[in-house]
């Protein structure tokens, strides 16, 4: 009879469990935080890409024009998540120019924190941010965990330097 009554409870109380609705934005079925604040992969840049624009474009009047600038020095990273906001913010309705006449100008700010923790991350801080020739317009800064081991990706290119020498005098 325990044995009984116990299948009888456990098999009520699954489908009781069954039967609850789930809503597709609940927060049992979201993703850790973690893994929302990592950049693992260029898909997650992508994903970054989509966030930031969103939220600039928020603070932007509708349809303002805007110009991404883009460094020659600039990471891989950085090269990479440029041309994916582009393609955001034309998404989100704003024109974005080649040149930067007659546009805000949207600028990609990357920092690597370089002390490895436990874990074997690092942080990098994301800015991003839209300024005319005088002011900043809008901001957004987030701060993300990526594997120690892909650090090269978000650090700048070194810039090839070179000095000339005026030689002078001479027999």
């Amino acid at each position: 009879m325990k044995k009984t009554l116990a299948a009888a409870s456990a098999a009520a109380l699954l489908a009781g469990a069954c039967a609850l609705p789930v809503h597709p934005d609940s927060t049992a079925n979201a993703p850790a935080a973690v893994s929302q604040r990592a950049l693992h992969s260029a898909a997650h840049w992508n994903g970054l890409a989509r966030d930031v624009a969103q939220r600039l474009s928020a603070r932007l009047a509708p349809q303002t024009a805007l110009f991404v600038n883009q460094h020659a020095d600039a990471s891989a990273f950085d090269r990479a998540f440029s041309t994916q906001l582009i393609t955001a913010l034309l998404e989100a309705g704003h024109p974005v120019l080649r040149t930067p006449a007659g546009a805000l100008r949207v600028g990609v700010d990357t920092q690597v924190k370089l002390g490895v923790d436990a874990t074997g991350a690092l942080e990098v801080i994301v800015s991003t941010s839209v300024t005319d020739s005088s002011r900043f317009i809008a901001r957004e800064t987030g701060v993300f965990r990526a594997d120690a081991a892909d650090e090269a990706l978000y650090l700048a290119a070194p810039q090839a330097r070179s000095k000339s020498f005026q030689v002078v005098g001479g027999e």
